[in-house]
């Protein structure tokens, strides 16, 4: 089933929300420009660059791009249904939680949500070398959040 609606009232823009989605559609943008200027290698590259590979953050555990590919993975994804499924879920659920949360809170609440599935997956499978893309881990740290703070909403 997928949500057209919620029936949660926000009070305050969700400017956060907004800002991750947008930041969502302009890194995919980033990979399809990508792959168009430079050819599927490229494209390949920066995914293989940016996205979470388990196997090399174990290996390569005291290396800050290692690091920083547990934030960077996040706003990478692997095709149109990927990124509008992630988005539209973030969309309908995103602003009720930070308009609870509030605007600091829930961002940082989204970005750990995002590590804590990154954390997760390199700790299921540490000798992986698939890259693990897409912002699916902080989105369902969202959608738990939500079914917290607003259990009776349809």
């Amino acid at each position: 089933m997928i949500p057209l609606a919620d029936t949660a009232k926000q009070k305050r823009m969700p400017v956060v929300t907004m800002i991750l989605v947008a930041a969502n559609f302009c890194a995919f943008g980033w990979e399809l420009w990508l792959g168009f200027d430079g050819g599927p290698k490229l494209q390949a590259s920066v995914i293989e660059t940016h996205a979470l590979v388990a196997k090399r953050v174990i290996a390569q555990w005291d290396s800050a791009q290692q690091w920083q590919t547990v934030l960077t993975h996040m706003f990478l994804h692997g095709g149109w249904a990927h990124l509008l499924g992630n988005a539209w879920f973030l969309w309908i659920f995103g602003g009720n939680v930070e308009d609870r949360l509030g605007a600091f809170k829930f961002l940082l609440f989204y970005l750990l949500a995002g590590f804590v599935a990154a954390v997760a997956q390199v700790a299921v499978d540490p000798g992986s070398a698939v890259p693990m893309i897409g912002a699916s881990g902080a989105i369902s740290g969202v959608l738990g959040a939500y079914l917290i703070l607003f259990p009776t909403a349809w």
